[in-house]
């Protein structure tokens, strides 16, 4: 995943994803449980292109935004030794300009256009999204074809990107407690010479990042990004709550406390918030026991409650129109109705009056945090 406003991840095949924020426990849901509603069916259509490329598009206009994916079919799997890495280094080349867009433009075309975007690396697939209000579907498909004809792998890009690349090991893996001892545990079921694209970790090791070559890159590139090893898949989002992106979640969110667990900063900042706000729902931290509680119907009961017209509050800025803006936003939100519920009692915040201070021992830890 590029690193703009969210974090990357570099254990892929370990779900090492950071939490997805269930940022509410049981106590949190008013009222009843709501029943999720059906889901109308999907009109789902596929076919290729003459020049190889898979299309899979999805319609349903219950939501006024589109996905745009592109899957390659290529990871870690696809390296040979001396050349561990370049799966996950084409997820950061991808967003570093083509012919047609400068360095940088991809996330900021995406963002003005009041989208969203990112990548991932995997052993068997690389894959690259972005989500747009459906009215910019030409925007995403125009990006992703412009990269995949004419990639700028460049020497100056591949330098700056890979030194990106060896700095995001030293942070997430060879800086942090018991990672590497982990990352290591999902290798070592396969033998490195008779299955070598499963025995290496996905980031790669900081030997081959340093030996690798302009040339070798660019090759890479030409091989697995063509049309006839990808798949275009296009469609329109809305939350479900279905009992398996329910669980997924959760799932996601358990591995990303798991990995919090091991890293000081994330520690100091728990038991800051919590001296800090003492029982003030501004100095809770979820926990693993909290997620584990949270059932589909308290999601349910907390959106069904929370989110709704009457209590949110939609903010437009910048080069925009007034006249047409307000008929959009009209013709987008006049049907959504409804009041949240009335908001619950908070405690009120401590009276620090005094300095306090909070050591935490963790025995084993190599580093420690000051907060």
């Amino acid at each position: 995943m590029i690193q703009s406003n969210s974090s990357r991840s570099v254990a892929r095949r370990a779900a090492f994803v950071l939490p997805l924020t269930l940022a509410f426990a049981p106590l949190c849901a008013v009222g009843a449980p709501l029943h999720a509603q059906t889901p109308s069916a999907l009109a789902i259509d596929s076919y290729a292109l003459p020049n190889g490329l898979k299309v899979i598009l999805a319609e349903d206009h219950a939501a006024q935004v589109v996905t745009v994916n592109v899957w390659y079919n290529v990871g870690s799997r696809n390296e040979r030794p001396g050349r561990t890495g370049f799966a996950h280094l084409f997820e950061h080349m991808m967003f570093q300009g083509s012919a047609n867009v400068k360095k940088g433009d991809h996330m900021a075309l995406v963002q003005q256009a009041g989208g969203t975007m990112n990548g991932s690396t995997a052993d068997d697939r690389t894959n690259y999204w972005q989500t747009l209000p459906s009215n910019r579907l030409n925007l995403g498909l125009w990006l992703e074809a412009d990269r995949m004809r004419s990639l700028a792998v460049t020497r100056e890009n591949f330098e700056n990107q890979r030194e990106t690349v060896k700095e995001e090991r030293r942070l997430r893996i060879d800086n942090q407690p018991y990672t590497g001892a982990f990352l290591s545990s999902l290798t070592s079921g396969f033998d490195a010479k008779a299955c070598f694209g499963y025995a290496h970790e996905t980031i790669g090791s900081m030997d081959d990042l340093n030996a690798a070559k302009t040339e070798d890159v660019q090759k890479f590139f030409k091989t697995y990004y063509v049309p006839n090893n990808a798949t275009l898949v296009v469609v329109v989002s809305r939350p479900t709550f279905s009992d398996k992106e329910f669980e997924l979640a959760r799932t996601q969110t358990l591995s990303g406390l798991q990995l919090e667990a091991s890293n000081p900063a994330s520690i100091a900042t728990r038991f800051f918030t919590a001296g800090l706000y003492g029982t003030h729902p501004y100095g809770r931290s979820q926990t693993a026991k909290s997620v584990r509680a949270i059932t589909r119907g308290d999601l349910l009961g907390f959106h069904g409650a929370r989110v709704k017209p009457r209590g949110a509050l939609l903010v437009v800025a910048g080069d925009i129109n007034m006249t047409s803006l307000k008929s959009l936003v009209e013709k987008g939100f006049a049907g959504w109705t409804g009041a949240a519920a009335a908001p619950l009692p908070l405690p009120l915040l401590p009276n620090r009056k005094a300095t306090e201070i909070v050591l935490v021992h963790r025995p084993g830890s190599v580093q420690s945090n000051l907060l």
